[in-house]
């Protein structure tokens, strides 16, 4: 089996403070959305996979609806693992990082 990509739908479902539904178009706010544990990040196959994170609007499908250029403080948001937007999250395999969950053993040496 070969996993490629992982996709998460987050459906932010009222806005705390208006009671309205949520929009993707409404900017990101503090107060809603989903924290992802950065230090340990989402696994594939062992490794983080956060940093190929890329949002995808939930209605169009269109990948990374507003733009944004890979340094921008909203693309750093998503690698970061702070989803703050209605939509999907697709996130690629071979984007991943080596960032392991356990510590490294050093290697065995024999005389």
């Amino acid at each position: 089996c070969e996993i490629r990509s992982l996709v998460i739908r987050l459906r932010l479902n009222e806005a705390p403070l208006t009671g309205r539904p949520h929009l993707a178009t409404q900017p990101p706010r503090e107060t809603a959305g989903m924290v992802i544990d950065q230090e340990y990040g989402l696994r594939i196959l062992g490794q983080d996979a956060l940093p190929g994170t890329t949002l995808v609007d939930q209605k169009s499908y269109i990948m990374n609806p507003y733009d944004w250029s890979a340094d921008s403080p909203e693309q750093r948001q998503l690698r970061a693992g702070r989803w703050t937007w209605d939509g999907y999250y697709y996130l690629l395999a071979y984007k991943r990082s080596k960032k392991l969950h356990l510590p490294s053993v050093p290697p065995v040496t024999t005389a």
